[in-house]
């Protein structure tokens, strides 16, 4: 019974070991693809990032880009300047990180353990954020306080159909800040 067991575990050790190679065999020949375009199109290289553990999958948003590195987790990588990207943060996940799909604000992780959901809008590193909502094209004034008792005219934002993503840049100057959005 043992032996059944133990003969099974390594058979699906093997399975998955065979899938993955299938999938990187997969991956190393588009990338092998992309690359004879590129050199066919005599396209330049303009940037690097080195990663801590080979690359996986790589998903876009904005000014960003998640790669996930396999058992190093998801790398945010800032892409604002292509010739010099940074990195900003790094994500831990549960097993080897394989394939990344980013909506707003979470990245859909395929790993190992599964699938794991990764909250974006504090990942970025760059401040404080938080989401307003109200009705559609009403303008409220956002708000900001360090002891709740003095408040000052932050920002203005005009409301849409998905909640405003609002940053604060310079929360890591002072101890604390509250916040709040007022409807004229």
């Amino acid at each position: 019974m043992k032996a059944q067991s133990t003969n099974r575990a390594r058979i699906g050790s093997r399975l998955r070991a065979a899938s993955l190679l299938h999938w990187r065999t997969a991956l190393g020949l588009a990338a092998a693809s992309l690359l004879a375009q590129a050199l066919a199109l005599d396209v330049e290289v303009v940037g690097r990032r080195k990663w801590p553990a080979p690359a996986a999958g790589l998903a876009l948003q904005g000014d960003y880009a998640y790669v996930t590195c396999e058992d190093a987790g998801l790398q945010v990588i800032d892409i604002r300047d292509p010739a010099n990207p940074k990195h900003v943060r790094r994500s831990a996940t549960q097993g080897w990180a394989c394939v990344v799909a980013v909506a707003p604000n979470y990245a859909y992780l395929a790993s190992d353990a599964g699938l794991e959901v990764v909250d974006l809008i504090n990942l970025a590193g760059n401040g404080f954020h938080f989401l307003v909502s109200g009705e559609p094209g009403q303008t409220v004034r956002v708000q900001r306080s360090r002891n709740l008792k003095d408040w000052e005219d932050w920002q203005q934002v005009t409301l849409g159909a998905a909640p405003a993503d609002v940053t604060d840049a310079n929360t890591l100057s002072t101890p604390r800040g509250f916040y709040r959005a007022v409807a004229p």
